[in-house]
């Protein structure tokens, strides 16, 4: 009895250290990046009609970087955005500030919002990070 006693608790010791090493193992860099480049990180994402030119600035700033470009050139440039995984980052403590509004394939009126101090994006409810984006904003 005592001999399958230590079995049972042997195997569940070495159950626990399994899924200790299999958890800190997949929330490692390593692990991460093939997982971006299995997944495509760094894929493009169309957030609004490149072909209609209802794109316009709601955020001041970057509306007048923009200014002297061609609107249609704007959301040519603006609509289809370099999109990368985010990791690290709590999303719920996110403030969103719409930034841009343009429309959908489907002709309904989409936004892009950002929180610019966590350098993360939003389209059609959907989270993503942008170094690209944001840095062609902010510079």
């Amino acid at each position: 009895m005592n001999a399958k006693l230590i079995f049972r608790v042997s195997i569940l010791i070495f159950g626990l250290v399994a899924v200790i090493f299999a958890s800190k193992y997949f929330s490692s860099q390593p692990f991460q990046s093939s997982l971006d480049e299995v997944f495509q990180a760094g894929s493009q994402f169309q957030w609004c009609s490149t072909t209609n030119s209802k794109f316009k600035w709601l955020n001041a700033d970057i509306a007048a970087k923009t200014k002297s470009l061609d609107k249609d050139a704007v959301a040519k440039k603006y609509c289809m955005v370099q999109m990368e995984s985010i990791q690290g980052i709590d999303i719920k403590t996110a403030k969103w500030e719409k930034i841009a509004e343009g429309l959908d394939s489907g002709g309904q009126v989409v936004f892009l919002e950002w929180d610019k101090a966590l350098q993360i994006f939003r389209a059609s409810g959907l989270p993503f990070k942008s170094s690209f984006l944001y840095k062609n904003l902010t510079d």
